[in-house]
C-alpha cells in the first residue's frame, strides 16, 4: 500500500484500470448480469462513477481494497463462469 499511497501516477493508472472495469461492466447484457447473479454490478459501475465524475472523492483507501479484495474475487468468479462454459481463460 505504500508504492500505492506514495505514486501518484501508480494511483491514477489503478484508478483508470477500475474506471475500464466499469465500463467495461456497463455494457454486459442484462442475461450475463442476470446469470452471475452474485457480483454486484451495480456497485462495480457506481465505483466507475465516483472515479470519473467525483475524482477528489475517491478514497484511496477504498481503493486499495477493491483491489487487493474485490477485484481478484471478481476475477475468479468470471473465470469460473468462462470455465463453466467450456471457454479457456488462459
Amino acid at each position: 500500500m505504500d508504492a500505492f499511497l506514495g505514486d501518484i501516477d501508480y494511483r491514477d493508472a489503478i484508478k483508470m484500470n477500475l474506471f475500464q472495469i466499469g465500463e467495461a461492466v456497463n455494457v454486459l447484457s442484462d442475461e450475463c448480469k442476470e446469470q452471475i447473479k452474485d457480483v454486484s454490478w451495480h456497485q462495480i459501475y457506481g465505483m466507475r462513477n465516483v472515479i470519473a465524475h467525483g475524482y477528489e472523492k475517491v478514497k484511496d483507501d477504498r481503493i486499495w481494497d477493491t483491489v487487493k479484495e474485490d477485484v481478484p474475487q471478481l476475477q475468479k468468479r468470471i473465470r469460473e463462469e468462462l470455465e463453466d462454459a467450456g471457454v479457456s481463460v488462459d
